[in-house]
């Protein structure tokens, strides 16, 4: 799971130096007892450098 945010991460990076936001989208990234998780988000540079 590490590994997929770090890669998603330095995906949303390269198009923030492009654009001013992005969406970092990882479906089933984890699952717990009710139901698996997913990150799906909207980031502006801010966020990603208060990350």
């Amino acid at each position: 799971a590490i590994q997929h945010i770090c890669k998603a991460a330095e995906k949303a990076k390269i198009k923030l130096s492009l654009t001013t936001q992005t969406k970092m989208n990882l479906p089933f990234i984890t699952t717990d007892a009710s139901s698996p998780k997913h990150i799906n988000m909207k980031l502006g540079h801010a966020q990603f450098e208060s990350l």
